[in-house]
């Protein structure tokens, strides 16, 4: 008998008779487990926000702390060295730049970052907010304080560190070095300030760039504002001893020439000395001016390739994704529940059932059709 069994083939027939049958009497069952689990996700799904992400690619060329010849700009600038992009986009990544981003970023922005991305984080703010709205602002502290939950207010430093916290998580920093480029991308809640947040971590970057340029001519200047300094005191010192001369003399400021010999030693040495002063400042003002306008002829060595813009679409529909899961999640429980009970009351819904009762030692009554 045993062969027999082992011999007969288990066909479609049997596969329908044991688990399509079983789904199709209980289909009610299953109908309401996902109409449920697809209420109680539509509902959570409502505390979703959609994400939206922006992108700006960047290319990092050579440092240079001087004005662009004529020359450079036939032959190209070059791209930055390896090491140096390595170093460009880590400090991208540092507190510190966050710091000075965040010093940019408009209020409405801000209240985007207050929001945590996590999909567990968002939807316990959002049945707080309902519970809120329910309870009250005052009903609700005390609740949480009823609960054992402090209520301190934070400081402008801790919500400082917070938003800084979760720019960094939202905003995407990378880098081809032996390319010179580097990609920086944001996720934010609402379109329009996804670019905002891009174009902020832009700004800034370039800013601290060109003040990083011009630190080398920055030292020349100060040595020329200096000298121009010095040499103008030494002028008016000049200037100062030949009026006193004259007026102790009584030489009018027009004589060049008087009888007295000594005298006009004199004046004239004091003369030589203002004109030497004279001279001296000329050149030292030439240098300063012409120091000036190389530092304000720096420029940044990061240029934009693709701006970024406002994105079109959602990145993530994590909405559409719980409302989705949830409803696969009730079909497949109410298939496990059916199958389950079926099985327990020992339906007999093949000929392969019978056949497999018959050679077991049954326990109690063979069952009949």
């Amino acid at each position: 008998m045993n062969d027999i069994v082992n011999e007969k083939q288990i066909s479609i027939d049997f596969y329908i008779s044991k688990y399509f049958f079983p789904l199709f009497e209980k289909k009610n069952i299953l109908i309401s487990f996902a109409v449920i689990t697809f209420s109680i996700s539509f509902g959570v799904s409502l505390f979703i926000n959609s994400e939206y992400e922006s992108q700006a690619t960047l290319i990092v060329e050579e440092p240079r702390s001087t004005i662009t010849s004529n020359v450079d700009k036939e032959v190209g600038v070059k791209n930055a060295e390896t090491n140096y992009v390595i170093a460009e986009t880590e400090k991208l990544k540092g507190d510190t730049f966050a710091e000075e981003v965040l010093k940019l970023l408009p209020d409405e922005l801000k209240e985007d970052l207050k929001i945590n991305l996590k999909v567990s984080s968002q939807i316990i703010e959002g049945f707080k907010d309902i519970i809120k709205k329910i309870l009250g602002e005052k009903a609700f502290k005390a609740l949480k304080s009823f609960m054992g939950k402090k209520i301190d207010p934070q400081t402008e430093f801790m919500q400082n560190e917070l938003l800084i916290s979760e720019m960094k998580r939202r905003v995407n920093i990378n880098s081809k070095a032996s390319r010179a480029m580097v990609w920086i991308s944001a996720v934010t809640l609402k379109k329009e300030t996804a670019p905002i947040l891009v174009k902020s971590y832009i700004d800034v970057w370039m800013a601290i760039n060109i003040e990083e340029n011009k630190k080398g001519i920055r030292n020349e200047l100060e040595i020329a504002e200096k000298q121009r300094t010095d040499s103008n005191q030494q002028l008016l010192k000049a200037e100062d001893e030949l009026i006193e001369f004259k007026k102790r003399y009584e030489i009018p400021a027009d004589i060049k020439s008087i009888p007295d010999t000594s005298i006009q030693l004199e004046m004239e040495r004091l003369q030589s000395k203002l004109n030497f002063a004279k001279d001296r400042f000329v050149f030292m003002d030439k240098i300063y001016l012409e120091t000036r306008r190389k530092e304000s002829g720096v420029i940044g060595n990061i240029r934009v390739i693709n701006p970024p813009i406002i994105p079109m679409k959602p990145l993530i529909n994590a909405g559409f994704t719980i409302v989705m899961t949830g409803c696969m999640i009730g079909i497949m429980f109410g298939i496990g529940i059916v199958l389950v009970l079926d099985f327990i009351k020992g339906t007999i819904r093949h000929e392969n059932d019978i056949i497999s009762t018959v050679n077991l030692q049954v326990i109690g009554q063979i069952p009949k059709i």
